[in-house]
Parts: C-alpha cells; sequence; structure tokens
C-alpha cells in the first residue's frame, strides 16, 4: 500500500528540521556550564565588559543570572526556595544580599523562588557562596531546566496534614 502523501510530506520536514541546529544548541556547544560557572570569578574581576555575548544571553542563565537589557549592566538572580519555604537563616541571607547588593528589592515569583535585581557581576561571586553556605542556589533556575516545586505553606504543621512533603523536596 502506497504512504499517503501528506505523510511523505511531513515525514521530510520533520527530517529536514532535525538535521537544523539551533542557535540555542550551537551555543551550548561551545562550553560546558561547568566551564561558563567558573569563569563568573573572571568576569567579576575584570567587570561587566568582559563577559562574552554567549555567556549574556546563555549560560549565565543556567545559573540564574540574568542580563537585564533596561538596567545596563546589572542582573537579575533567581534563588531557588524548595517548596517555597525558607528558614530564618536562608531569608536573613537573602535579605542582606538584597539590602546590600540589590538596593534592597527583590520580588518572589510564581513558583515561590526568590528573585533580586540590580546585581553587579563584581559581586556576584560572594553572593553566590552566601547563598551556598545558606543552602541555597541559583542553578536551574532559568533557561532549559525544572521548575521550582511548590508546596502547601502549612506542610507539616496542619491538623489535617496526611504526608507532610517538604523533606521530598
Amino acid at each position: 500500500m502506497k504512504e499517503p502523501v501528506m505523510i511523505s510530506a511531513l515525514q521530510a520536514a520533520s527530517e529536514a528540521r532535525n538535521k537544523k541546529t539551533n542557535k540555542v544548541e550551537k551555543t551550548k556547544a561551545l562550553k560546558s556550564p561547568k566551564e561558563a560557572f567558573e569563569q563568573i570569578a573572571e568576569y567579576a574581576k575584570a567587570g561587566y565588559e568582559s563577559i562574552p555575548k554567549e555567556d549574556l544571553g546563555y549560560f549565565l542563565k543556567c545559573f540564574g543570572i540574568f542580563d537585564r537589557p533596561l538596567t545596563p549592566q546589572r542582573f537579575m538572580m533567581r534563588v531557588r526556595v524548595p517548596g517555597g519555604q525558607l528558614n530564618a537563616e536562608q531569608a536573613r541571607v537573602i535579605g542582606e544580599i538584597s539590602r546590600d547588593n540589590g538596593q534592597d528589592y527583590m520580588d518572589i515569583s510564581t513558583r515561590a523562588q526568590i528573585v533580586l535585581r540590580y546585581l553587579r557581576i563584581e559581586d556576584m561571586p560572594m553572593m553566590l557562596e552566601r547563598l551556598e553556605q545558606a543552602g541555597l542556589t541559583t542553578f536551574h533556575t532559568g533557561v532549559d531546566n525544572f521548575r521550582n516545586m511548590v508546596n502547601d505553606p502549612l506542610d507539616g504543621i496542619a491538623h489535617d496534614n496526611i504526608l507532610p512533603s517538604q523533606g521530598l523536596l
């Protein structure tokens, strides 16, 4: 039995499309995210102008660091908050980073991540270190990554909570 013309045309189009490498995939092939992360300290020393376009446009986003055209040479950073729950130390560290480096400004995203703004590349290594010491990360909060998982704010404390789940996140 002969294959319908439409099916053949769709198959040919699919095969042609799969041979093309899009711009993001070409950028990903330039270096590993680990190599990009290791360069953040160098960019901090050399300043904003030293950051290659592919890092501004893709690699820094792997670590939740976003170049914002509306705030030249200032970055936005997303901090992952598993289940949307912070302990007191984590909240203090985020607040201090916001106060000291982000013009005392922060947002909470719809998926309960903390968004810090107006950050300079020169301060990035110190901020990332402070977040890590508090048990927080910016890794996988941007580009093609899984989204933050939210949780019931009363998880583990509500009288009708059957199965606490925060520990699973």
